[in-house]
């Protein structure tokens, strides 16, 4: 389906966090897990910060994406008991 970021890449997006650069960046947010993703950085290869685009099936990368936020929302309903705090609002909207 996709394949890994280089560590060329990985380590670049890194360095915009330390140096503070990525905050110059245009963010879009995740629809089903809430994260920002710079649309892009110099010096990362185009696409590879948009894991949708890496999959040439558009609708799997979707429906394996509300699959993956359901099993985050059941996982949670493990720690969920009275007495601690609920952080399920916070986690995936499938």
């Amino acid at each position: 389906m996709g394949q890994r970021m280089s560590i060329k890449n990985t380590r670049t997006c890194i360095n915009a966090i330390l140096d503070g650069s990525i905050k110059t960046a245009t963010f879009t947010e995740d629809p089903v897990f809430g994260f920002s993703v710079p649309q892009s950085l110099p010096g990362v290869e185009g696409g590879v910060l948009d894991p949708r685009s890496a999959w040439a099936d558009k609708k799997a990368y979707d429906a394996q994406r509300l699959k993956l936020g359901g099993m985050f929302q059941k996982n949670y309903t493990k720690y969920v008991h009275p007495g601690v705090t609920d952080y399920s609002k916070h986690g995936p909207k499938v």
